[in-house]
């Protein structure tokens, strides 16, 4: 559970640098798409996808929150 948690946040961190701060929202967008599809096949065959939309959910929220604080800060 936690260290889950804790993974996604360590790969959203690392996304939202790498994507949108370096890269630019769409590229971005479009790599996190493919990032939680390959996640959630994952999860369909070791059968955890209940867990797994808890953390689509969380990721989701903290995701939205940075990208407004991104806002806030960029120019």
């Amino acid at each position: 559970g936690l260290a889950r948690l804790g993974e996604l946040w360590g790969v959203l961190n690392r996304w939202v640098h790498r994507y949108i701060i370096d890269g630019g929202l769409v590229d971005g967008s479009a790599k996190l798409v493919g990032l939680i599809g390959r996640e959630f096949r994952q999860a369909l065959q070791t059968g955890q996808v209940q867990h797994y939309l808890v953390s689509v959910l969380f990721f989701l929220c903290t995701f939205a929150l940075l990208y407004l604080l991104y806002l806030g800060v960029a120019p």
